[in-house]
Protein backbone atom coordinates (compact mmCIF):
# COMPACT_ATOMS: atom_id res chain seq x y z
CA UNK A 1 0.00 0.00 0.00
CA UNK A 2 2.81 2.40 0.90
CA UNK A 3 4.59 1.57 -2.35
CA UNK A 4 1.44 2.46 -4.31
CA UNK A 5 1.03 5.66 -2.28
CA UNK A 6 4.60 6.81 -2.96
CA UNK A 7 4.24 5.90 -6.64
CA UNK A 8 1.05 7.99 -6.81
CA UNK A 9 2.78 10.90 -5.12
CA UNK A 10 5.67 10.63 -7.58
CA UNK A 11 3.25 10.56 -10.50
CA UNK A 12 1.43 13.67 -9.30
CA UNK A 13 4.63 15.53 -8.37
CA UNK A 14 5.99 15.00 -11.89
CA UNK A 15 2.92 15.23 -14.13
CA UNK A 16 1.24 18.23 -12.49
CA UNK A 17 4.05 20.80 -12.84
CA UNK A 18 4.96 19.55 -16.33
CA UNK A 19 1.35 19.94 -17.49
CA UNK A 20 1.51 23.63 -16.50
CA UNK A 21 4.71 24.35 -18.38
CA UNK A 22 4.54 26.32 -21.63
CA UNK A 23 4.06 24.51 -24.91
CA UNK A 24 7.65 25.01 -26.05
CA UNK A 25 9.06 23.29 -22.94
CA UNK A 26 6.64 20.38 -23.29
CA UNK A 27 7.61 19.97 -26.93
CA UNK A 28 11.28 19.82 -25.96
CA UNK A 29 10.41 17.18 -23.38
CA UNK A 30 8.65 15.17 -26.09
CA UNK A 31 11.69 15.46 -28.34
CA UNK A 32 13.90 14.28 -25.45
CA UNK A 33 11.68 11.27 -24.74
CA UNK A 34 11.74 10.13 -28.37
CA UNK A 35 15.54 10.41 -28.43
CA UNK A 36 16.04 13.60 -30.40
CA UNK A 37 18.50 14.91 -27.79
CA UNK A 38 20.10 11.58 -26.98
CA UNK A 39 23.53 12.55 -28.33
CA UNK A 40 23.63 15.81 -26.39
CA UNK A 41 21.86 14.72 -23.20
CA UNK A 42 25.08 14.11 -21.24
CA UNK A 43 26.21 17.69 -21.86
CA UNK A 44 22.76 19.06 -21.01
CA UNK A 45 22.60 17.11 -17.76
CA UNK A 46 25.98 18.43 -16.65
CA UNK A 47 24.73 21.90 -17.54
CA UNK A 48 21.71 21.35 -15.26
CA UNK A 49 24.12 20.55 -12.43
CA UNK A 50 26.14 23.69 -13.13
CA UNK A 51 23.01 25.83 -13.26
CA UNK A 52 21.93 24.45 -9.88
CA UNK A 53 25.22 25.04 -8.05
CA UNK A 54 27.06 27.52 -10.25
CA UNK A 55 29.54 27.01 -13.07
CA UNK A 56 32.46 27.99 -10.85
CA UNK A 57 32.44 25.13 -8.39
CA UNK A 58 35.34 26.48 -6.35
CA UNK A 59 33.40 29.56 -5.34
CA UNK A 60 31.58 30.86 -2.29
CA UNK A 61 28.32 30.76 -4.25
CA UNK A 62 28.68 27.02 -4.90
CA UNK A 63 29.66 26.40 -1.26
CA UNK A 64 26.63 28.38 -0.05
CA UNK A 65 24.21 26.45 -2.26
CA UNK A 66 25.82 23.16 -1.27
CA UNK A 67 25.53 24.08 2.42
CA UNK A 68 21.86 24.97 2.04
CA UNK A 69 21.21 21.63 0.31
CA UNK A 70 23.08 19.84 3.13
CA UNK A 71 21.01 21.36 5.94
CA UNK A 72 17.75 20.80 4.08
CA UNK A 73 18.60 17.14 3.39
CA UNK A 74 19.65 16.50 6.99
CA UNK A 75 16.45 18.05 8.39
CA UNK A 76 14.33 16.19 5.83
CA UNK A 77 15.94 12.87 6.73
CA UNK A 78 15.52 13.63 10.42
CA UNK A 79 11.75 14.14 10.07
CA UNK A 80 11.37 11.08 7.81
CA UNK A 81 13.18 8.81 10.30
CA UNK A 82 11.83 10.30 13.52
CA UNK A 83 8.36 11.63 12.76
CA UNK A 84 7.55 9.69 9.60
CA UNK A 85 8.84 6.17 10.26
CA UNK A 86 9.45 6.50 13.98
CA UNK A 87 12.62 4.40 13.85
CA UNK A 88 15.27 6.93 14.84
CA UNK A 89 14.96 6.73 18.62
CA UNK A 90 14.34 2.97 18.59
CA UNK A 91 17.31 2.03 16.43
CA UNK A 92 19.82 4.59 17.71
CA UNK A 93 18.75 4.29 21.34
CA UNK A 94 19.34 8.01 21.67
CA UNK A 95 17.50 11.32 21.76
CA UNK A 96 18.18 13.72 18.92
CA UNK A 97 16.27 17.00 18.57
CA UNK A 98 15.97 18.94 15.34
CA UNK A 99 18.10 21.80 16.74
CA UNK A 100 20.83 19.40 17.83
CA UNK A 101 20.66 17.76 14.41
CA UNK A 102 21.23 21.10 12.66
CA UNK A 103 24.09 22.05 15.00
CA UNK A 104 25.91 18.76 14.37
CA UNK A 105 25.27 19.06 10.63
CA UNK A 106 27.03 22.45 10.60
CA UNK A 107 30.24 20.75 11.75
CA UNK A 108 29.90 17.35 10.08
CA UNK A 109 28.12 17.91 6.77
CA UNK A 110 28.94 21.35 5.39
CA UNK A 111 32.52 20.70 4.26
CA UNK A 112 32.03 16.95 3.69
CA UNK A 113 29.00 17.52 1.46
CA UNK A 114 30.78 20.25 -0.47
CA UNK A 115 33.77 17.95 -1.14
CA UNK A 116 31.33 15.20 -2.09
CA UNK A 117 29.60 17.65 -4.45
CA UNK A 118 32.90 18.38 -6.22
CA UNK A 119 33.64 14.67 -6.39
CA UNK A 120 30.21 13.93 -7.89
CA UNK A 121 30.73 16.63 -10.53
CA UNK A 122 34.02 14.99 -11.40
CA UNK A 123 32.23 11.62 -11.76
CA UNK A 124 29.55 13.25 -13.94
CA UNK A 125 32.29 14.39 -16.27
CA UNK A 126 33.53 10.79 -16.50
CA UNK A 127 29.96 9.61 -17.18
CA UNK A 128 29.55 12.26 -19.87
CA UNK A 129 32.55 10.87 -21.74
CA UNK A 130 31.55 7.24 -21.37
CA UNK A 131 29.13 5.33 -23.57
CA UNK A 132 29.59 1.96 -21.84
CA UNK A 133 26.95 0.78 -19.37
CA UNK A 134 29.54 -1.26 -17.47
CA UNK A 135 31.85 1.73 -17.12
CA UNK A 136 28.91 3.88 -16.04
CA UNK A 137 28.04 1.36 -13.32
CA UNK A 138 31.66 1.36 -12.15
CA UNK A 139 31.74 5.16 -12.06
CA UNK A 140 28.52 5.22 -10.03
CA UNK A 141 30.03 2.69 -7.60
CA UNK A 142 33.11 4.91 -7.36
CA UNK A 143 30.93 7.92 -6.57
CA UNK A 144 29.08 6.06 -3.81
CA UNK A 145 32.27 4.66 -2.28
CA UNK A 146 34.09 8.00 -2.30
CA UNK A 147 31.04 9.73 -0.81
CA UNK A 148 30.90 7.15 1.98
CA UNK A 149 34.62 7.61 2.65
CA UNK A 150 34.34 11.40 2.76
CA UNK A 151 31.46 11.53 5.24
CA UNK A 152 32.95 8.69 7.34
CA UNK A 153 36.15 10.71 7.70
CA UNK A 154 34.20 13.86 8.62
CA UNK A 155 32.13 12.05 11.27
CA UNK A 156 35.25 10.40 12.69
CA UNK A 157 37.08 13.73 12.97
CA UNK A 158 34.09 15.30 14.72
CA UNK A 159 33.77 12.43 17.22
CA UNK A 160 37.51 12.31 17.99
CA UNK A 161 37.61 16.09 18.44
CA UNK A 162 34.93 15.72 21.10
CA UNK A 163 36.92 12.99 22.86
CA UNK A 164 34.63 10.17 21.77
CA UNK A 165 35.31 6.71 20.35
CA UNK A 166 35.01 5.85 16.69
CA UNK A 167 31.79 4.21 15.53
CA UNK A 168 31.86 1.00 13.56
CA UNK A 169 31.05 1.63 9.91
CA UNK A 170 28.31 -1.08 9.93
CA UNK A 171 26.59 0.79 12.76
CA UNK A 172 26.27 3.85 10.53
CA UNK A 173 24.96 1.79 7.63
CA UNK A 174 22.52 -0.06 9.88
CA UNK A 175 21.09 3.18 11.32
CA UNK A 176 22.20 2.20 14.82
CA UNK A 177 23.89 5.54 15.45
CA UNK A 178 22.56 9.09 15.59
CA UNK A 179 25.33 9.93 13.11
CA UNK A 180 23.62 7.73 10.52
CA UNK A 181 21.46 10.74 9.61
CA UNK A 182 24.52 12.79 8.66
CA UNK A 183 26.00 9.79 6.86
CA UNK A 184 23.01 9.09 4.63
CA UNK A 185 22.14 12.73 3.96
CA UNK A 186 25.50 13.25 2.25
CA UNK A 187 24.44 10.90 -0.54
CA UNK A 188 22.08 13.59 -1.80
CA UNK A 189 24.99 14.70 -4.00
CA UNK A 190 25.13 11.22 -5.54
CA UNK A 191 21.52 11.65 -6.62
CA UNK A 192 22.94 13.56 -9.58
CA UNK A 193 25.00 10.63 -10.86
CA UNK A 194 22.13 8.26 -10.10
CA UNK A 195 19.74 10.68 -11.82
CA UNK A 196 21.90 10.77 -14.93
CA UNK A 197 21.95 6.96 -15.25
CA UNK A 198 18.22 6.72 -14.50
CA UNK A 199 17.39 9.44 -17.03
CA UNK A 200 19.44 7.75 -19.76
CA UNK A 201 17.73 4.47 -18.94
CA UNK A 202 14.30 6.12 -19.13
CA UNK A 203 15.27 7.63 -22.46
CA UNK A 204 16.22 4.18 -23.75
CA UNK A 205 12.89 2.78 -22.51
CA UNK A 206 10.99 5.31 -24.62
CA UNK A 207 13.21 5.06 -27.68
CA UNK A 208 13.80 1.29 -27.80
CA UNK A 209 10.36 0.00 -26.80
CA UNK A 210 6.74 0.61 -27.75
CA UNK A 211 6.11 2.48 -24.47
CA UNK A 212 6.42 5.82 -26.22
CA UNK A 213 3.64 4.97 -28.68
CA UNK A 214 1.38 3.40 -26.07
CA UNK A 215 1.64 6.40 -23.74
CA UNK A 216 1.45 8.97 -26.55
CA UNK A 217 4.68 10.81 -25.81
CA UNK A 218 4.08 13.53 -28.38
CA UNK A 219 0.77 14.72 -26.92
CA UNK A 220 1.28 13.84 -23.24
CA UNK A 221 5.01 13.94 -22.44
CA UNK A 222 4.48 14.85 -18.78
CA UNK A 223 2.04 12.04 -18.05
CA UNK A 224 4.20 9.56 -19.99
CA UNK A 225 7.34 10.45 -18.05
CA UNK A 226 5.43 10.51 -14.76
CA UNK A 227 3.97 7.05 -15.40
CA UNK A 228 7.35 5.44 -16.06
CA UNK A 229 9.02 7.11 -13.08
CA UNK A 230 6.07 6.21 -10.84
CA UNK A 231 6.39 2.60 -12.02
CA UNK A 232 10.11 2.63 -11.14
CA UNK A 233 9.33 4.29 -7.80
CA UNK A 234 6.74 1.62 -6.98
CA UNK A 235 9.10 -1.31 -7.48
CA UNK A 236 12.08 0.43 -5.89
CA UNK A 237 10.05 1.30 -2.79
CA UNK A 238 8.59 -2.20 -2.66
CA UNK A 239 12.09 -3.71 -2.81
CA UNK A 240 13.31 -1.43 -0.02
CA UNK A 241 10.22 -2.21 2.05
CA UNK A 242 10.83 -5.95 1.75
CA UNK A 243 14.29 -5.42 3.20
CA UNK A 244 12.89 -3.96 6.43
CA UNK A 245 9.75 -6.09 6.93
CA UNK A 246 10.25 -8.49 9.88
CA UNK A 247 9.85 -12.19 9.14
CA UNK A 248 8.17 -14.75 11.44
CA UNK A 249 11.15 -14.63 13.78
CA UNK A 250 10.94 -10.84 14.00
CA UNK A 251 14.10 -10.26 11.95
CA UNK A 252 14.40 -8.18 8.78
CA UNK A 253 16.44 -9.10 5.73
CA UNK A 254 18.45 -5.90 6.18
CA UNK A 255 19.37 -6.61 9.81
CA UNK A 256 20.11 -10.27 9.13
CA UNK A 257 22.41 -9.35 6.24
CA UNK A 258 24.23 -6.76 8.37
CA UNK A 259 24.64 -9.22 11.22
CA UNK A 260 26.03 -11.82 8.83
CA UNK A 261 28.38 -9.49 6.94
CA UNK A 262 29.55 -7.53 9.98
CA UNK A 263 28.93 -9.69 13.07
CA UNK A 264 29.43 -8.16 16.45
CA UNK A 265 28.03 -4.78 17.40
CA UNK A 266 25.42 -4.81 14.60
CA UNK A 267 24.11 -8.15 15.89
CA UNK A 268 23.87 -6.75 19.41
CA UNK A 269 21.94 -3.73 18.15
CA UNK A 270 19.62 -6.01 16.17
CA UNK A 271 19.07 -8.10 19.29
CA UNK A 272 18.26 -4.94 21.26
CA UNK A 273 15.55 -3.75 18.87
CA UNK A 274 14.02 -7.19 18.13
CA UNK A 275 10.66 -7.74 19.78
CA UNK A 276 10.66 -11.49 19.05
CA UNK A 277 12.52 -13.51 21.77
CA UNK A 278 13.86 -16.04 19.27
CA UNK A 279 15.15 -13.27 16.99
CA UNK A 280 16.86 -11.55 19.94
CA UNK A 281 18.51 -14.81 20.93
CA UNK A 282 19.84 -15.51 17.42
CA UNK A 283 21.25 -12.02 17.00
CA UNK A 284 22.78 -12.14 20.48
CA UNK A 285 24.44 -15.50 19.86
CA UNK A 286 25.97 -14.26 16.59
CA UNK A 287 27.31 -11.14 18.26
CA UNK A 288 28.88 -12.97 21.16
CA UNK A 289 30.28 -15.81 19.10
CA UNK A 290 32.24 -13.50 16.80
CA UNK A 291 33.32 -10.73 19.17
CA UNK A 292 32.83 -11.98 22.71
CA UNK A 293 31.45 -8.67 23.92
CA UNK A 294 31.81 -8.00 27.66
CA UNK A 295 28.09 -8.52 28.19
CA UNK A 296 28.27 -12.00 26.66
CA UNK A 297 29.19 -14.17 29.64
CA UNK A 298 29.43 -17.92 29.11
CA UNK A 299 26.62 -18.40 31.61
CA UNK A 300 24.35 -16.21 29.48
CA UNK A 301 25.53 -17.88 26.30
CA UNK A 302 24.75 -21.29 27.80
CA UNK A 303 21.08 -20.41 28.14
CA UNK A 304 20.91 -18.99 24.62
CA UNK A 305 22.72 -21.95 23.06
CA UNK A 306 20.49 -24.34 24.97
CA UNK A 307 17.29 -22.69 23.72
CA UNK A 308 18.48 -22.52 20.11
CA UNK A 309 19.79 -26.09 20.15
CA UNK A 310 16.40 -27.30 21.35
CA UNK A 311 14.91 -25.50 18.32
CA UNK A 312 17.22 -27.44 16.00
CA UNK A 313 19.88 -24.76 15.29
CA UNK A 314 22.71 -27.21 14.54
CA UNK A 315 25.62 -24.79 14.97
CA UNK A 316 24.48 -23.81 18.47
CA UNK A 317 24.38 -27.44 19.66
CA UNK A 318 28.11 -27.73 19.05
CA UNK A 319 28.79 -24.48 20.92
CA UNK A 320 26.59 -25.65 23.77
CA UNK A 321 28.52 -28.92 23.96
CA UNK A 322 31.84 -27.07 23.97
CA UNK A 323 30.75 -24.92 26.92
CA UNK A 324 29.70 -28.02 28.87
CA UNK A 325 32.89 -29.85 27.91
CA UNK A 326 35.27 -27.02 28.87
CA UNK A 327 33.39 -25.88 31.97
CA UNK A 328 34.53 -22.35 31.14
CA UNK A 329 32.36 -20.08 33.27
CA UNK A 330 29.78 -22.83 33.70
CA UNK A 331 29.74 -26.13 35.54
CA UNK A 332 31.60 -28.82 33.61
CA UNK A 333 29.18 -31.50 32.43
CA UNK A 334 30.52 -34.19 30.07
CA UNK A 335 27.24 -36.14 29.75
CA UNK A 336 25.42 -32.95 28.74
CA UNK A 337 28.25 -32.14 26.31
CA UNK A 338 27.90 -35.60 24.76
CA UNK A 339 24.14 -35.12 24.28
CA UNK A 340 24.64 -31.68 22.70
CA UNK A 341 27.39 -32.87 20.34
CA UNK A 342 25.27 -35.88 19.34
CA UNK A 343 22.30 -33.68 18.52
CA UNK A 344 24.45 -31.26 16.56
CA UNK A 345 25.98 -34.15 14.62
CA UNK A 346 22.53 -35.61 13.91
CA UNK A 347 21.52 -32.19 12.57
CA UNK A 348 24.39 -32.26 10.08
CA UNK A 349 27.01 -30.14 11.88
CA UNK A 350 30.42 -31.66 11.14
CA UNK A 351 32.08 -29.63 13.91
CA UNK A 352 29.79 -31.31 16.47
CA UNK A 353 30.65 -34.72 14.99
CA UNK A 354 34.36 -34.00 15.48
CA UNK A 355 33.89 -33.20 19.16
CA UNK A 356 31.56 -36.16 19.62
CA UNK A 357 34.23 -38.43 18.17
CA UNK A 358 36.90 -36.87 20.40
CA UNK A 359 34.87 -37.55 23.56
CA UNK A 360 34.41 -41.20 22.56
CA UNK A 361 38.04 -41.49 21.44
CA UNK A 362 39.51 -39.99 24.64
CA UNK A 363 36.91 -41.36 27.04
CA UNK A 364 35.94 -37.93 28.30
CA UNK A 365 32.80 -38.27 30.42
CA UNK A 366 31.96 -41.54 28.68
CA UNK A 367 33.45 -45.01 28.46
CA UNK A 368 36.13 -44.97 25.78
CA UNK A 369 34.77 -46.45 22.56
CA UNK A 370 36.83 -46.44 19.38
CA UNK A 371 33.93 -47.85 17.29
CA UNK A 372 31.72 -44.95 18.42
CA UNK A 373 34.57 -42.53 17.66
CA UNK A 374 34.96 -44.03 14.17
CA UNK A 375 31.23 -43.60 13.51
CA UNK A 376 31.30 -39.95 14.61
CA UNK A 377 34.46 -39.16 12.63
CA UNK A 378 33.03 -40.86 9.54
CA UNK A 379 29.94 -38.68 9.76
CA UNK A 380 32.03 -35.54 10.33
CA UNK A 381 34.33 -36.35 7.40
CA UNK A 382 31.32 -36.94 5.13
CA UNK A 383 30.22 -33.42 6.12
CA UNK A 384 33.62 -32.08 4.98
CA UNK A 385 34.95 -31.48 8.48
CA UNK A 386 38.71 -31.72 7.95
CA UNK A 387 39.57 -32.48 11.58
CA UNK A 388 37.24 -35.52 11.51
CA UNK A 389 38.90 -36.82 8.34
CA UNK A 390 42.35 -36.62 9.90
CA UNK A 391 41.31 -38.42 13.10
CA UNK A 392 39.39 -41.03 11.11
CA UNK A 393 42.53 -41.71 9.06
CA UNK A 394 44.54 -42.13 12.28
CA UNK A 395 42.08 -44.74 13.59
CA UNK A 396 42.21 -46.65 10.30
CA UNK A 397 46.01 -46.44 10.37
CA UNK A 398 46.25 -47.74 13.94
CA UNK A 399 43.36 -50.22 13.63
CA UNK A 400 41.64 -48.72 16.70
CA UNK A 401 37.94 -49.52 16.77
CA UNK A 402 38.02 -50.63 13.18
CA UNK A 403 39.94 -53.15 11.12
CA UNK A 404 43.34 -51.77 10.18
CA UNK A 405 42.97 -50.39 6.66
CA UNK A 406 45.84 -48.38 5.20
CA UNK A 407 44.12 -47.56 1.89
CA UNK A 408 41.11 -46.22 3.82
CA UNK A 409 43.49 -44.21 6.00
CA UNK A 410 45.11 -42.79 2.88
CA UNK A 411 41.72 -41.72 1.51
CA UNK A 412 40.76 -40.07 4.81
CA UNK A 413 44.09 -38.23 5.14
CA UNK A 414 43.87 -37.11 1.50
CA UNK A 415 40.41 -35.60 2.04
CA UNK A 416 41.49 -33.93 5.28
CA UNK A 417 44.53 -32.45 3.52
CA UNK A 418 42.38 -31.24 0.61
CA UNK A 419 40.18 -29.54 3.24
CA UNK A 420 43.26 -27.64 4.52
CA UNK A 421 44.07 -29.71 7.62
CA UNK A 422 47.86 -29.61 7.89
CA UNK A 423 47.94 -32.54 10.32
CA UNK A 424 46.23 -34.73 7.70
CA UNK A 425 48.77 -33.60 5.11
CA UNK A 426 51.62 -34.66 7.37
CA UNK A 427 50.15 -38.16 7.74
CA UNK A 428 49.44 -38.34 4.02
CA UNK A 429 53.08 -37.49 3.32
CA UNK A 430 54.23 -40.09 5.86
CA UNK A 431 52.21 -42.85 4.16
CA UNK A 432 53.68 -41.92 0.77
CA UNK A 433 57.18 -41.76 2.22
CA UNK A 434 56.94 -45.11 4.00
CA UNK A 435 54.96 -46.84 1.27
CA UNK A 436 52.17 -47.77 3.67
CA UNK A 437 48.84 -48.44 1.95
CA UNK A 438 50.31 -47.06 -1.26
CA UNK A 439 53.41 -47.52 -3.37
CA UNK A 440 56.41 -45.70 -1.88
CA UNK A 441 56.64 -42.27 -3.55
CA UNK A 442 58.95 -39.63 -2.06
CA UNK A 443 58.02 -36.89 -4.60
CA UNK A 444 54.35 -37.35 -3.63
CA UNK A 445 55.42 -37.18 0.02
CA UNK A 446 57.18 -33.86 -0.68
CA UNK A 447 54.00 -32.47 -2.22
CA UNK A 448 51.95 -33.49 0.84
CA UNK A 449 54.53 -32.23 3.34
CA UNK A 450 54.81 -28.94 1.43
CA UNK A 451 51.05 -28.45 1.62
CA UNK A 452 51.06 -29.29 5.32
CA UNK A 453 53.93 -26.88 5.94
CA UNK A 454 52.10 -24.15 4.03
CA UNK A 455 49.17 -24.82 6.39
CA UNK A 456 51.52 -24.17 9.35
CA UNK A 457 51.95 -27.79 10.44
CA UNK A 458 55.42 -27.86 12.00
CA UNK A 459 55.81 -31.63 11.73
CA UNK A 460 55.22 -31.42 7.95
CA UNK A 461 57.88 -28.70 7.71
CA UNK A 462 60.37 -30.91 9.54
CA UNK A 463 59.80 -33.86 7.24
CA UNK A 464 59.90 -31.60 4.19
CA UNK A 465 63.29 -30.33 5.34
CA UNK A 466 64.55 -33.88 5.90
CA UNK A 467 63.62 -34.94 2.36
CA UNK A 468 65.19 -31.85 0.80
CA UNK A 469 68.30 -32.34 2.96
CA UNK A 470 68.67 -36.01 2.02
CA UNK A 471 67.88 -35.56 -1.65
CA UNK A 472 67.18 -39.19 -2.51
CA UNK A 473 64.33 -41.39 -3.75
CA UNK A 474 63.47 -39.07 -6.62
CA UNK A 475 63.73 -35.83 -4.62
CA UNK A 476 66.42 -33.39 -5.71
CA UNK A 477 68.70 -32.24 -2.90
CA UNK A 478 67.94 -28.62 -2.03
CA UNK A 479 69.72 -27.15 0.99
CA UNK A 480 68.10 -23.65 0.85
CA UNK A 481 64.64 -25.27 0.76
CA UNK A 482 65.65 -27.57 3.62
CA UNK A 483 66.85 -24.66 5.76
CA UNK A 484 63.66 -22.69 5.05
CA UNK A 485 61.50 -25.68 6.00
CA UNK A 486 63.47 -26.36 9.19
CA UNK A 487 63.27 -22.70 10.19
CA UNK A 488 59.51 -22.66 9.79
CA UNK A 489 59.07 -25.98 11.59
CA UNK A 490 61.18 -24.72 14.48
CA UNK A 491 59.21 -21.48 14.60
CA UNK A 492 56.00 -23.55 14.74
CA UNK A 493 57.19 -25.24 17.94
CA UNK A 494 58.68 -28.55 16.78
CA UNK A 495 61.73 -29.06 19.01
CA UNK A 496 63.26 -31.87 16.95
CA UNK A 497 63.14 -29.63 13.87
CA UNK A 498 65.08 -26.95 15.77
CA UNK A 499 67.69 -29.62 16.47
CA UNK A 500 67.94 -30.47 12.76
CA UNK A 501 68.34 -26.80 11.92
CA UNK A 502 71.04 -26.35 14.57
CA UNK A 503 72.95 -29.36 13.22
CA UNK A 504 73.04 -27.84 9.73
CA UNK A 505 74.50 -24.59 11.08
CA UNK A 506 76.98 -26.41 13.34
CA UNK A 507 78.30 -28.85 10.72
CA UNK A 508 78.48 -26.39 7.80
CA UNK A 509 76.04 -28.74 6.07
CA UNK A 510 74.70 -26.97 2.99
CA UNK A 511 74.66 -23.65 4.81
CA UNK A 512 77.39 -21.32 6.02
CA UNK A 513 78.71 -22.47 9.38
CA UNK A 514 77.24 -20.31 12.14
CA UNK A 515 77.77 -21.47 15.72
CA UNK A 516 75.66 -18.63 17.10
CA UNK A 517 72.68 -19.62 14.93
CA UNK A 518 73.27 -23.27 15.82
CA UNK A 519 73.32 -22.50 19.54
CA UNK A 520 70.11 -20.47 19.22
CA UNK A 521 68.35 -23.32 17.40
CA UNK A 522 69.56 -25.96 19.89
CA UNK A 523 68.49 -23.77 22.80
CA UNK A 524 65.00 -23.36 21.39
CA UNK A 525 64.75 -27.08 20.67
CA UNK A 526 65.77 -27.83 24.25
CA UNK A 527 63.16 -25.40 25.59
CA UNK A 528 60.57 -27.19 23.44
CA UNK A 529 61.46 -30.51 25.10
CA UNK A 530 63.75 -32.05 22.48
CA UNK A 531 66.35 -33.98 24.44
Amino acid sequence: MLAFTFASIAYGAISFPISHLNKNVRENLSYWLIGAYQDTWANQFCKLFDNAFGENHLSFKCLLRSSLASIVSVVFLYFVLSEGLGVLEVRTNGNLTVLKTISIALFVNIIADYISLLETRWVLERLRRSDSRLKNALWLSTDLCLTALIIWASISIYILARGGSLIDFPELVGLFSIYSIFFYSTFITSIWSIGYLVSTSVNRIFTHTCIGRILDVEENPGQSLAFVLAFITFWAFLACTLLVIPDKSGRTIFDRALCKLAPGSTCLHSARISENPDARRKFFVNACFFEREGMCSNETMLENYKALCEQGQKGTCGRLGKLYRDGDGVEQNYPAALVAFQKGCDLGDGWSCSWLGKLHNDGEGVTQSYPAAVTAFQEGCSLDEAWSCGRLGKLYHAGDGVEQDYPAALVAFKKGCDLDDGWSCSWLGKLHHDGVGVKQNSPAAVVAFQEGCDLDDGWSCGWLGKLYRAGDDGVEQNYPAAVAAFKKGCKLGQGWVCGRLGKLYRDDDGVKQDYSAAASAFKKGCELGDG
